[in-house]
């Protein structure tokens, strides 16, 4: 059974032995196929110039697996931390000044059983569905109704 290998391991690895002078085989590509599975196109590039930049302990010679998978997977976890971070610093700023004053509005109107008109009904709303049109309205005791515009009973 022939493995497929993925089109950014390849390029990867092809360029990972021409920097370092190295005949590309098809076991090579296997071999590193096998360990990369799905690659991360960004993490890889990444890996890739932080190896080729000299900065990892592989001086003058290809890395083997392990050693690419060592600093792959350690810039994936920093990776995952980073997103990880920006999950956790989006939350809501809540003003809680203004919630305890909106709650005590809402907790008057109810006291007084003051009608608030607000929302969808406060004013006609007109639209279609299913190819008709229809208005909705709200009337002074807080009732809604809705009137069909081209309804069959409407024309006459």
């Amino acid at each position: 059974m022939e493995m497929e290998i993925h089109p950014q391991t390849r390029n990867m690895l092809t360029r990972l032995c021409e920097a370092f002078n190295i005949p590309i085989t098809t076991v090579k590509l296997r071999v590193w196929q096998e360990k990369l599975k799905i690659p991360d196109p960004e993490l890889l590039r990444e890996t890739y110039e932080f190896i080729t930049d000299g900065k990892s302990n592989t001086l003058n010679k290809m890395p083997t697996v392990a050693e690419f998978m060592s600093i792959y997977k350690s810039k994936q976890s920093r990776k995952e931390q980073e997103r990880k971070e920006n999950e956790n610093n989006t939350q809501p700023i809540i003003d809680h000044k203004k919630a305890r004053e909106m709650f005590a509005n809402i907790t008057e109107a109810m006291k007084t059983t003051q009608v608030i008109k607000r929302g969808l009904c406060a004013l006609p709303v007109t639209d279609w569905e299913n190819g008709q049109q229809f208005t909705i309205t709200r009337n002074e005791n807080g009732m809604d109704y809705v009137l069909w515009h081209n309804h069959p009973r409407n024309e006459k």
